[in-house]
């Protein structure tokens, strides 16, 4: 769903609301056998020993909801604001739902200079966003899995079940103990920005600060083998990561037929 219009001469509204659905299937089938009986036959049936066969599959669905609204005045301030709430099917029941809003605001100062300063200074904008990004877990994460067993005899080999010629199969725990309790990964973002150009695009540059948290990661965390297991998935861990980024762009050279550009960023 969409909206457009102007509300007045000086201010214009834009909103936009809808639904997205994800769903990922994975399917993965190997098959390999050893002594072939006619050279060059390749068919699982041309031997007489066992086929190794591997199967491997998942499904995953992410559904969620999803709008936002922009408001402006004059072309020259911006204010935007977005939201979102999704539902993981590889999250445990309470915790599949998860809610992250998002603000921006810009200002278009340039759009108050005189044409003697339009000259020298072609645009200048001012930019603040704050705003949380969630992520759910991977797929099997909150259950213990299970895999189809081996056994093996010291000094004598392994043994991979089934074994077909006593119609005998059997599956293992795995060693990853899962977690019912797994909540999703949260980011939350500030960003304060400065984009300027000058001499008719011939020079310019955009400056930007950001502070970017991300709580709850979602770990598998070495555990004692003597509990039976060697990891389990939790939620572990805050990571702070802030700095400055600059991008500097210059054109020296430009005319009708040839443009030369450089490109700086730190």
């Amino acid at each position: 769903l969409a909206f457009d219009m102007d509300l007045s001469k000086d201010f214009h509204v834009n909103a936009i609301g809808g639904f997205n659905g994800n769903e990922r299937k994975y399917s993965y089938l190997y098959a390999d056998v050893k002594n072939l009986t006619i050279p060059t036959y390749y068919s699982l049936t041309n031997s007489a020993e066992k086929p190794s066969i591997e199967n491997y599959y998942t499904l995953r669905r992410l559904m969620g909801v999803y709008g936002s609204v922009e408001l402006s005045w004059k072309n020259m301030l911006y204010l935007s604001a977005t939201a979102r709430n999704d539902w993981s099917s590889t999250l445990p029941k309470g915790n599949r739902s998860f809610f992250y809003p998002g603000v921006t605001a810009s200002w278009l100062f340039s759009q108050l200079l005189n044409e003697d300063l339009k000259k020298y200074i072609s645009f200048g904008k001012f930019r603040v966003a704050w705003g949380k990004t969630g992520n759910d877990a991977n797929v099997y994460m909150t259950g213990t899995t299970y895999a189809q067993a081996g056994s093996s005899s010291t000094g004598w080999g392994e043994s991979n079940f089934p074994f077909t010629k006593v119609n005998v199969n059997a599956y293992s725990e795995g060693n990853v103990l899962g977690s019912t309790t797994l909540s999703p990964e949260m980011t939350t973002e500030t960003e304060l920005g400065l984009n300027m150009a000058f001499l008719n695009n011939r020079l310019s540059f955009d400056l930007a600060y950001y502070n970017r948290i991300t709580d709850k990661q979602i770990f598998s965390l070495d555990m004692d083998p003597a509990t039976g297991y060697t990891a389990q998935n939790i939620n572990l861990g805050k990571v702070r990561n802030r700095g400055i980024e600059l991008l500097v762009n210059v054109t020296p050279i430009k005319t009708r037929d040839f443009q030369w550009d450089l490109t700086w960023n730190y």
